[in-house]
């Protein structure tokens, strides 16, 4: 009992620590997608700024106004992402006293409390300068060429002010200039040309041919550096909800173009065959020494090749069917995983893809025990009873197996609600049966299920509401467009989601966003799935059997008439 119940601790803490390692995975996994460019700036008729902008903007600008700063400009600023091309708006005030200028801004950061930023910036003769920004420095990927960087995680506009204020004092610098509207700009661009220049020089980036990509330990120290930094995010934000003063009135459009851009910015580019192949490779090795703490070797090896086989296969449906940025991920304590993207695929092509897991591995599995028969080799038995085990039980009608998923695609996905319910059923079966055959795996997938319960509920909620606003919308729409964005956040202002964070919103939004546009199966399209889902589950094992029973007899006579 003593033994079981330290296995059973050890697979947590072990489990919380994969967690870990797997959310810094994800960051260096998207750090390595981006690609970077040189920026530009340049000065913008105010009289162009949209509406809505301008309205937000003025009132935060009511703060800087009151802080001594005086508007001076509107500029415009594409940033070093080669994702996001789009020019931000921004409205620059000038503190003539201080000889400092403050650009007024829609931040990029989700997990703001506000979402305007404001950049508080002194420049000296010596063309060094200081920089304070709130709240940003953790995820910024690199630094700037002869600055100061000072980031107070201040609770208001007020307090990283003083916080510039202070360095100003601090600092030992030739006396600092008043820039002109055309030198804030050129200034601008030079800032973003050096932040390029910086980290190429550093050896932090390198220049490719769809732009500048980050070398593999860089993108590491990055991750590890915005991991970090979470916690004085959330800090800073208890400050700012303690010293929330009045309610300023965020425009509807304002949550749209913040999704958008931070959709941009977080898309992930396609890893090279390296990137790939170095995932693969450290997620298998993680898994192996994991399970090799109560498996013995060879069945370790047995189960690697059944996983990689079956997720091998889903691979091979996705190429068939033209998926892009396909690749396998072994996870531990749990087992593998295939991914890889195509928009709007048809959901007969969903289905074949599920099934493209399970099928070979049969196939291989009931091999493997005729092999045995043939052979009397054990381990040919243990290969085919583990491939027949985990493929059929993958085909379970239950989530997140692929059989679950061929029932969902084609039963489920108009109802939301329903989904969530499978959910719950799915959980509860899935514990029941761990606790029943004493699988450890089972149970923590049903606990991941009850965990992300709540948010399938939410996600329910709003899609539900969403189809309920646009039951007749146009199909035709693109992901980008404006209308069922709005649609999207107009209802995630509403009880009970307007207390959500942003951060949080941004995901439902964009799980909201794929399910909507996603084309539910239609009624042939169901029936299509749910034979071949059959036709796997039942005529497949039972074909191949009788293939190699009357291989099996044939052989035999075969045998019986070259040797008798």
């Amino acid at each position: 009992m003593t033994t079981t119940w330290s296995v059973y601790f050890f697979s947590i803490a072990g489990f919380f620590v994969f967690l870990f390692f797997l959310k810094y995975g994800m960051f260096v996994h998207f750090i390595l997608g981006l690609r970077l460019k040189r920026g530009d700036c340049e000065l913008a008729d105010e009289g162009l700024l949209p509406d809505y902008l301008k309205s937000f903007f003025y009132d935060y600008e009511e703060e800087l106004l009151s802080l001594g700063f005086q508007r001076s400009h509107a500029q415009r600023t594409e940033g070093i992402f080669a994702n996001d091309k789009e020019k931000k708006w921004s409205l620059v005030y000038v503190f003539p006293e201080k000889k400092t200028y403050a650009s007024l801004s829609l931040t990029t950061q989700l997990e703001h409390l506000h979402p305007c930023s404001v950049e508080f910036v002194t420049v000296f003769e010596d063309r060094r300068s200081l920089l304070t920004v709130n709240g940003i420095s953790h995820a910024l990927v690199g630094d700037f060429a002869d600055t100061v960087l000072v980031d107070p995680y201040a609770e208001s506009i007020a307090g990283q002010w003083r916080s510039h204020l202070d360095a100003l004092k601090r600092m030992q610098a030739s006396p600092a200039v008043c820039l002109t509207q055309s030198e804030i700009v050129s200034y601008e661009k030079e800032r973003l040309d050096s932040f390029i220049d910086n980290m190429e020089k550093r050896k932090t980036i390198r220049k490719g041919q769809n732009g500048y990509a980050f070398r593999f330990f860089a993108a590491f120290s990055l991750a590890w550096k915005f991991l970090k930094g979470r916690q004085k995010i959330l800090e800073m934000l208890k400050k700012q909800k303690a010293a929330m003063g009045k309610s300023i009135s965020i425009p509807l459009e304002v949550d749209v173009e913040r999704f958008q851009r931070a959709a941009r910015l977080t898309k992930k580019g396609e890893l090279k065959w390296m990137g790939k192949t170095l995932m693969l490779m450290t997620s298998l090795i993680l898994f192996a020494l994991v399970f090799g703490f109560t498996l013995s070797f060879h069945f370790i090896l047995i189960i690697i090749a059944a996983l990689f086989v079956h997720e091998l296969g889903h691979i091979l449906g996705m190429y068939a069917f033209g998926y892009k940025d396909m690749k396998i991920l072994f996870l531990p304590f749990l087992g593998a995983a295939s991914v890889g993207k195509k928009d709007n695929a048809h959901a007969c092509q969903k289905a074949v893809v599920c099934l493209m897991g399970p099928a070979p591995g049969i196939v291989i599995g009931i091999f493997c025990l005729f092999a045995y028969a043939w052979t009397n080799l054990g381990i040919l038995q243990e290969a085919g009873i583990v491939f027949l085990v985990l493929n059929l039980f993958n085909l379970l009608p239950l989530m997140p197996f692929d059989g679950g998923q061929i029932f969902n695609l084609a039963l489920l996905q108009r109802f939301p609600f329903l989904q969530a319910v499978f959910i719950i059923l799915s959980a509860f079966l899935l514990m029941l049966g761990g606790i029943l055959l004493g699988e450890h795996v089972l149970m923590l997938v049903s606990v991941i299920l009850f965990i992300s319960l709540p948010a399938s509920f939410q996600n329910s909620r709003v899609l539900y509401r969403l189809r309920d606003s646009m039951k007749k919308g146009d199909s035709s729409m693109s992901p980008d467009d404006k209308e069922i964005l709005m649609a999207i956040f107009r209802i995630l202002r509403e009880k009970p989601f307007a207390a959500i964070p942003f951060e949080r919103k941004f995901h439902m939004a964009g799980h909201v966003l794929e399910n909507a546009r996603a084309h539910p199966a239609s009624a042939g399209a169901a029936i299509v799935s749910l034979l071949l889902y059959f036709f796997v589950l039942l005529f497949l094992p039972l074909g191949v059997t009788v293939f190699f029973i009357v291989l099996n007899i044939f052989l035999q006579n075969i045998f019986c008439s070259l040797f008798i």
